[in-house]
């Protein structure tokens, strides 16, 4: 009996300490759209955390003001300035690759469109009004440009609606991979 007893305890702290990392820590989510293709699909299933850094380029889960949760990509991070130009990304005039849209951009030029650029040109001047980020916000984009809806569309995103970010993506088996 006594045995049953230790048995039944060890069973309900494992179930609490799992129900607590699951909710608080490492936080299960499908995802609905195509707006991160190819890096994230359609019913992927993945993981973030809520807390950390958050670096550019960094895959984040948010609230968006409207109340929808979106998966989208850190571009801009506050007090710089975005760039769009012949399909190159610039931060405060100085160029960087995006080496997770090599696939996508491969695939438009031949397969889809030549000669139409994958990212069409702007500044974070045209999109938000300002020259720079502000304060406490980041500009995000979609790696499937074409069907994004993002920075581009709703502007900056604060820091206060980032829900977390992606770690894992978990199923299907085959995607398997960490992020960040």
């Amino acid at each position: 009996m006594e045995k049953g007893i230790q048995w039944a305890k060890q069973i309900v702290i494992a179930a609490i300490i799992v129900f607590l990392l699951r909710t608080f820590v490492f936080i299960p989510m499908t995802v609905q759209g195509h707006s991160m293709a190819s890096t994230i699909q359609q019913n992927d299933h993945l993981i973030f955390t809520p807390f950390g850094k958050i670096k550019r380029f960094d895959i984040v889960v948010f609230k968006a003001d409207n109340g929808q949760i979106y998966v989208k990509r850190i571009i801009g991070l506050p007090g710089e300035s975005v760039t769009y130009k012949n399909d190159q990304l610039f931060i405060d005039n100085r160029r960087l690759k995006e080496n997770y849209l090599e696939k996508n951009k491969t695939n438009f030029y031949h397969k889809i469109k030549k000669n139409v650029p994958y990212t069409t040109d702007f500044t974070s001047k045209n999109i938000i009004h300002s020259e720079k980020i502000p304060q406490g916000q980041y500009f995000v984009l979609g790696d499937n440009r074409n069907l994004s809806k993002d920075s581009r569309s709703f502007g900056t995103i604060k820091r206060r609606n980032i829900i977390g970010v992606v770690r894992l993506i978990y199923w299907p088996l085959k995607q398997i991979k960490f992020l960040s």
